[in-house]
């Protein structure tokens, strides 16, 4: 499968591959080159996805834009920057819809020394752990605990001979996104280290292990999602995050046979006497299978078990199918289907599904 349709299938939940053969260069001259590039597409979701209200049906667009810059400093040391916003409209026909930014970094690229970016990025955990099973499109990798991106990140990564290290420094911001809360930072850190083997049968096997750590403001500014008995926010004063996770993956991604799962545990501390921890584990696990003709054909089953207020234990547990199928190179079609898969009884059980279109440019 060729890199074009590699970004067809992922493009919504990888880093904009900019680079591409599906991306355009506008500008080449003297060592300095500009491309563009990005996609749109459109999706129909069953109901129960509370789109435009509880239970009804609706179909959504997505439109996201980018551009990346790369030109050379020195022998082998090269500058960089990518940019990438996105609009969509999910279940709502507002005319003036608002732009989401999404990537925008900096960095130099110093060669077999490295990689040194500052920006709004991905998580470094997620980009080594949590990414390894996100190859699906709107439903699924429900385990996933950072696949957000957030600013302020300074980040440093080096590899060889199979080896690989990663460093990321969280300045402060306030509404740091995450999928279990929204809260204010103070700083923060993540560390990872790795290591990718020649090919085994179908493809190389990779392992990733992973520390994130992050130091809240001391402040009511933390968000999980609860809600009082008036329907407000409850505001949380939260101390540290910690979490720990390691990952595995067998093959190339869409090239034959790829699996790939990962494990993670979280706890996030609070400063408010008598506030108990939360306690968060979970996993992914996903099976994917590209042929050479443009299909892909995966499955994927997440675990997560969220321990909260008095040690009260809700565990979710879904599981997706999909199959998608690129009829050129810059057009891709897909469906999905999400269910449960034996959760516990406060966890919502319903079947979802979705058939998506997308052109990408």
């Amino acid at each position: 499968m060729n890199n074009a349709i590699k970004l067809s299938v992922i493009a919504s939940a990888l880093t904009f591959a900019i680079s591409s053969a599906s991306a355009a260069q506008v500008y080449n001259k003297d060592d300095t080159t500009l491309d563009i590039g990005g996609y749109v597409d459109a999706v129909y979701w069953s109901g129960h996805n509370d789109l435009a209200g509880d239970g009804d049906q609706s179909v959504s667009d997505r439109m996201r834009f980018g551009l990346s810059g790369r030109t050379k400093l020195s022998d082998g040391i090269y500058g960089f920057g990518v940019y990438q916003t996105q609009s969509q409209h999910n279940g709502d026909s507002t005319e003036a819809q608002g732009t989401d930014l999404r990537y925008a970094y900096v960095g130099v690229d110093f060669g077999k020394f490295g990689t040194l970016e500052a920006g709004r990025d991905d998580n470094g955990f997620y980009k080594k752990i949590e990414s390894v099973t996100d190859v699906f499109e709107r439903l699924g990798e429900e385990g996933a605990q950072f696949a957000a991106r957030n600013s302020s990140k300074i980040s440093y990564e080096i590899s060889y001979a199979g080896f690989s290290a990663a460093l990321e420094y969280q300045a402060a911001v306030d509404s740091y996104s995450a999928a279990d809360f929204t809260g204010d930072v103070n700083n923060g850190y993540n560390a990872a280290l790795g290591y990718t083997s020649p090919d085994v049968l179908f493809g190389p096997i990779g392992i990733q292990v992973a520390y994130n750590y992050l130091n809240f403001q001391d402040t009511k500014s933390f968000d999980k999602g609860d809600k009082d008995e008036d329907d407000k926010p409850i505001y949380y004063n939260a101390d540290d995050s910690k979490t720990f996770g390691v990952a595995l993956t067998w093959g190339n991604y869409g090239d034959g046979l790829y699996l790939a799962s990962f494990y993670e545990q979280s706890k996030i501390a609070y400063n408010t006497v008598g506030q108990d921890d939360d306690k968060i584990k979970s996993s992914e696990t996903a099976v994917s299978y590209g042929f050479a003709n443009g299909i892909v054909v995966q499955a994927e089953y997440t675990w997560k078990d969220y321990v909260g207020y008095d040690d009260v234990s809700s565990i979710s547990r879904k599981s997706t199918v999909f199959v998608g199928y690129n009829a050129s190179e810059n057009f891709f079609v897909w469906a999905d289907c999400n269910f449960d898969a034996g959760s516990s009884d406060d966890v919502n059980d319903d079947t979802k599904y979705t058939v998506g279109a997308r052109f990408v440019f």
